[in-house]
């Protein structure tokens, strides 16, 4: 009898499930970081929520109802995978901020979408713009200072203004065909990276350079001194201990 209940217990521990969902907000995100946050998480079941836009920017959503569009999110996967609730350990939330916290750094210009650089945006509509701000900041503050929703540990994680800014350094609205390139050109670092995680190190102490690198530099001491007494005897002519040279002004 105990030992068909210690097998019954064992084999709850085998079939526990531990899932970390991650709500991105397009296809692109999960490609993007879905292989570095599934090996992140390797002892995990990582499920990834896509919102297909920005619930932050959308203004059907409000503070009042944020928290309840995430549980929902949550709800879809646990009814697509057949999850219980207790099997959800953590939710990650990554958001683009999209520059809603910036302050009087938007300036006019002729363009049809909203243009980001280090130091300002740009666009036609500069009351849309602060329009906009106001009220993904209010939303994006509504979910960071939330600490649990349907009582899961949940985090907001953003970006100072998109993950291709973050990832490719490039700060502009890719379109599909560029985040396709720009996914499979991270596919190939990673993949370098993991090929050179098979190598065996054993043995190998841990080096800065590829080649052994000494001090150069001595001990501050004199060792051949200035050489004095040997360039003073080159002297045609002597004085006060320094070369006499003819004078030349009158």
């Amino acid at each position: 009898m105990r030992e068909h209940l210690e097998k019954q217990e064992g084999d709850c521990e085998v079939n526990e499930k531990k899932v970390v969902t991650v709500i991105v907000e397009g296809p692109s995100d999960e490609n993007a970081i879905g292989g570095i946050l599934k090996e992140f998480f390797s002892s995990e079941e990582v499920q990834f929520a896509v919102v297909h836009g920005d619930i932050t920017s959308n203004y059907s959503t409000t503070k009042e109802n944020v928290v309840s569009k995430v549980g929902a999110l949550i709800e879809t996967i646990k009814s697509k995978y057949g999850y219980n609730w207790g099997d959800f350990v953590k939710i990650i939330h990554i958001a683009d901020t999209d520059g809603a916290f910036t302050k009087n750094c938007i300036k006019e210009a002729e363009v049809e979408n909203i243009q980001y650089y280090e130091d300002h945006m740009e666009y036609f509509d500069i009351e849309e713009v602060e329009k906009r701000n106001a009220h993904k900041s209010e939303i994006m503050f509504k979910l960071y200072t939330t600490g649990k929703i349907r009582n899961i540990p949940y985090r907001l994680y953003f970006n100072s203004c998109n993950l291709e800014h973050v990832l490719y350094n490039e700060l502009k609205d890719f379109s599909d065909d560029e985040k396709e390139k720009a996914k499979s050109d991270m596919g190939r670092m990673l993949d370098y990276i993991d090929k050179l995680n098979e190598l065996d190190t054993t043995g190998v102490e841990p080096m800065s350079h590829v080649f052994p690198v000494h001090n150069v530099f001595r001990e501050d001491v004199v060792t051949n001194g200035d050489g004095h007494d040997a360039t003073l005897a080159n002297a045609p002519a002597q004085k006060d201990d320094a070369f006499k040279v003819p004078k030349t002004v009158e």
